[in-house]
């Protein structure tokens, strides 16, 4: 169990520190780029 701190602003609770910010909004990745964006070679039998 991690414990963060966060803040009430107008009803919503939102995280103190920038690095719960990012990860209160989700993956930073695309997944159009890097590894999983390559096309799958064929492999000869």
């Amino acid at each position: 169990l991690n414990l963060i701190d966060v803040t009430v602003a107008n009803g919503v609770v939102e995280p103190v520190r920038l690095r719960e910010k990012i990860r209160a909004a989700g993956p930073t990745n695309r997944n159009d780029l890097g590894k999983q964006a390559r096309p799958v070679a064929a492999r000869a039998a």
